[in-house]
């Protein structure tokens, strides 16, 4: 993404900032000027407009409640977004650290700590805007993927056969996810105003002295915190391996700050019995095959074994 002489006189003009240079990122620019660094977001599609005005609310309340998050910064009229035809653009201050290693116990618990303050604060909208951050069921969102997975594993001849038991258990556990338990933890979190980011991958945390930083705020929305406590045991798992005291660690971490609801901890316990990882491998061997498929298959042996060890942990007792 080239930031255009267009662009640039639009940003000096809503911002008041002095563009002086521009680095390329991951999926954004990060702009250098007179005053201080940024970073500079395009977000398409005509609805993203009352969800970035939600966002920079909820954003700033959380800011305001020392929770670390990056703002959306106001243009010169107070808006959250420049739009430029069909294109939205955001710009919020460049944390100076870097994406959070989930294999350093530090930085992962860090991570922990920033989301369950996250959790744990209130930012409750008026009921007609807090529509525009509502989000699909989990059985919808994990329901597609497996339907998703089937159909690979339909027509293609994969290196390394699949139990159907995996199936199964993705099946039973969408079916559990349709239940009360969902209802009642996310009726609570509704009405408590809880945030969840919903795409906490390492990338979307930022640690800077000691603390990790939440970014990439595109999907959030309010949804049920134990789906969020899921992704980031998931990743942690990924990167280190299955081990009981990695899961313990962040549970222990992430309840000393934001308790869990009873019906959030039996949430999380279906979200377990759910082989996340596992079917992620399966939809990605369309893409590995006609490049690397020694390297799809150790990561799918990698995953395979934490899995077997999660359901194993899961079916004894688990938490």
């Amino acid at each position: 993404m080239e930031l255009n002489e267009f662009l640039n006189k639009i940003l000096e003009h809503e911002y008041h900032i002095t563009v002086s240079g521009t680095v390329r990122m991951r999926s954004v620019v990060g702009i250098l000027s007179e005053q201080g660094a940024f970073v500079l977001k395009k977000i398409e599609g005509y609805p993203s407009m009352n969800r970035i005005t939600q966002l920079a609310e909820v954003l700033e309340k959380l800011q305001e409640k020392d929770v670390p998050v990056a703002p959306l910064l106001r243009t010169r009229k107070g808006k959250a977004f420049v739009r430029i035809g069909d294109l939205f653009w955001i710009v919020q201050p460049w944390i100076k650290g870097h994406h959070c290693d989930f294999s350093n116990k530090e930085e992962r618990l860090a991570s922990v700590r920033s989301i369950a303050r996250m959790h744990q604060t209130p930012v409750a909208l008026p009921a007609p805007s807090q529509n525009y951050l509502w989000t699909p069921p989990l059985d919808e969102k994990y329901g597609a993927r497996l339907e998703r997975c089937k159909r690979i594993l339909h027509a293609e001849r994969l290196p390394i056969k699949i139990s159907s038991l995996w199936i199964k258990e993705a099946e039973s556990a969408i079916v559990r996810l349709q239940g009360n338990d969902y209802k009642q933890a996310l009726k609570k979190d509704r009405e408590r105003g809880t945030v969840c980011h919903r795409d906490l991958a390492p990338h979307n945390l930022i640690y800077k002295d000691r603390t990790a930083y939440l970014i990439d705020f595109d999907i959030a929305g309010i949804d049920v915190r134990a789906h969020d406590l899921y992704q980031v045991i998931n990743h942690a798992l990924f990167l280190n391996g299955w081990c009981e005291r990695t899961v313990a660690d962040i549970l222990r971490t992430y309840q000393k700050v934001a308790p869990l609801c009873e019906a959030n901890h039996k949430l999380l316990r279906t979200l377990f019995t759910y082989p996340a990882l596992l079917l992620r491998e399966v939809y990605e061997y369309r893409k590995e095959k006609e490049r690397d498929s020694d390297k799809w298959r150790t990561r799918l042996e990698w995953t395979l074994a934490i899995e077997e060890q999660r359901r194993e942990w899961i079916h004894k007792g688990g938490f």
